[in-house]
C-alpha cells in the first residue's frame, strides 16, 4: 500500500512516511498552467525539497516548459529518430547512432523519465562504459569508443532541449572528472624502418603463395604502405578509380567501405587523387589481369564482393606482422609509415596533407616534426658553427 501524502509546514512541499524516512514531493504549476508533481531524491531532506521547488517555480516564471510527467528517454529517442534533424545525418552516422541507442543506451536508461536524467546519471553511464569489455573480449573500451557511444545520447538530449522538454542538456554540467577518461596506454604509432616494412610485406607474400591460404592480402598491404590509404578507402577502391599508366599512375579516392557494410564518401576533405609509383602501377596491373571483373572492387573477395575490415586486419595484417616478428602494430600504422616516408623525402606539410587526405596541415606536421626531431640538435649545431 502506498503511504499517504501529507502536507508539510512549507507551502507546496509534501511527504510520505516510508521505512527509510520521509520521501518529499513538490507541487507547482508549469508555464502552461498545468499542475505538476515531482519526487525529490533522498529522504528526510526538506531543504532539498524547498530548493527543488524554488528551481521549478523559477523556470515557470521564465516561461520554460516542464516535460510531461510520463515522458521517458525512450519516448524522446523515438521522436529524435523520426525527426528531420536525424534524417539530415549521413547514412553511416544514422546506422551507428541507432545501433548505439538500441544496444548501449536505451536498455539501461530508456524507461527513465527525461526530467530525472541529470549529470549524475550521465556520469554513472560513463563509468559503466569505461568498465565494459571490448567486443572481442580483451581489455576495456577505449576513450574514443566510449565517446562514440555517447554521441547519439548527446544528440537526443539536444533534441529534448529543442522540444523544450529540458532546459539544458545534462552534458553541459558534467564535471571534467566524470567525462570519459583518456586511455591509460594510448596506442603510439609504430616507427617503421624500411627493413621492417619489407619483412612485413615479404611475410604476407609468403602466406599468400601458400596453397592452403584462403586469400592473398599482400597486394592490399603493399598499397596501404605505399599509397597511405585508410582501410575503408582501400576496400572502397574500384578498378575505374585506378589510373594505371607508367610514369603517371594515380588512385582516385572517392568512397570508403564502412564496417556497417555500406559505401560512403571518405572523411571530410579526404576526396583526393594520390600519385603512385611505377612499382604499384605494375602490381595493380598484374592484379587486374588476374581479376575476373574489371569494373568491381580492386580488392575483391572470392565471391566478388568487398572484403570485411575484420578479415583484413586479423587474417591479413596481424598474421603477417606476427610472422615478421613485429609486435604492437596495427594496420593503420602503415598509413603513418607512408606519412613519415613522405616527410623524410622533404615534402611540405601541405603536400603530405593533400596526399593523405588531411583537412588541416596541423595533422600532418607531426610526421615532419618526428622526422626532424631525431637530428634537430645536430642541425642547430651545424647552423651555429663557424
Amino acid at each position: 500500500m502506498t503511504p499517504r501524502r501529507t502536507r508539510s509546514r512549507y507551502p507546496n512541499v509534501y511527504y510520505r512516511e516510508t521505512p527509510h524516512g520521509r520521501a518529499y514531493e513538490i507541487s507547482f504549476y508549469d508555464a502552461g498552467g498545468k499542475r505538476r508533481w515531482q519526487r525529490v531524491p533522498g529522504f528526510d531532506d526538506v531543504d532539498a525539497a524547498r530548493d527543488t521547488l524554488a528551481a521549478a517555480q523559477g523556470k515557470t516564471r521564465k516561461g520554460e516548459r516542464t516535460a510531461p510527467a510520463g515522458v521517458t528517454l525512450d519516448d524522446v529517442a523515438a521522436g529524435y529518430l523520426a525527426s528531420p534533424r536525424f534524417a539530415r545525418l549521413g547514412g553511416w552516422t544514422r546506422k551507428n547512432y541507432r545501433a548505439a541507442l538500441v544496444k548501449d543506451i536505451l536498455p539501461g536508461l530508456g524507461r527513465m523519465k527525461i526530467a530525472a536524467l541529470d549529470d549524475r546519471v550521465i556520469a554513472g553511464l560513463v563509468a559503466e562504459l569505461e568498465q565494459r569489455p571490448k567486443h572481442q573480449g580483451t581489455g576495456k573500451l577505449r576513450q574514443n569508443s566510449v565517446e562514440n557511444i555517447l554521441k547519439p545520447l548527446r544528440a537526443v538530449l539536444r533534441y529534448a532541449v529543442k522540444e523544450r522538454l529540458l532546459s539544458a542538456s545534462p552534458f553541459a554540467t558534467l564535471d571534467t572528472e566524470d567525462r570519459p577518461a583518456p586511455d591509460d596506454e594510448p596506442h603510439v604509432p609504430h616507427e617503421w624502418t624500411d627493413a621492417e616494412l619489407e619483412r612485413l610485406l615479404a611475410a604476407s607474400r609468403k602466406r599468400g603463395a601458400d596453397q592452403a591460404s584462403r586469400y592473398d592480402y599482400a597486394p592490399l598491404l603493399t598499397v596501404a604502405a605505399k599509397a597511405g590509404l585508410r582501410l575503408g578507402e582501400l576496400l572502397g577502391l574500384d578498378w575505374p578509380d585506378c589510373e594505371l599508366v607508367k610514369g603517371a599512375g594515380a588512385l582516385n579516392v572517392d568512397r570508403q567501405w564502412m564496417r556497417m557494410g555500406v559505401t560512403a564518401p571518405p572523411k571530410a576533405g579526404s576526396r583526393r587523387r594520390v600519385p603512385i609509383s611505377d612499382d604499384l602501377v605494375r602490381l595493380l596491373l598484374e592484379l587486374k589481369m588476374r581479376s575476373p571483373k574489371k569494373v568491381g572492387p580492386v580488392f575483391a573477395s572470392r565471391t566478388g564482393g568487398r572484403l570485411s575490415h575484420r578479415n583484413v586486419e586479423r587474417r591479413g595484417f596481424d598474421v603477417a606482422a606476427t610472422d615478421a616478428g613485429i609486435a604492437d602494430v596495427t594496420l593503420h600504422d602503415l598509413r603513418h609509415a607512408y606519412g613519415s616516408r613522405l616527410a623524410s623525402r622533404g615534402l611540405t606539410a601541405r603536400q603530405i596533407a593533400d596526399a593523405m587526405g588531411h583537412k588541416k596541415t596541423s595533422t600532418t606536421e607531426i610526421y615532419i616534426q618526428r622526422f626532424n626531431g631525431d637530428d634537430a640538435d645536430e642541425r642547430v649545431r651545424e647552423a651555429m658553427s663557424g
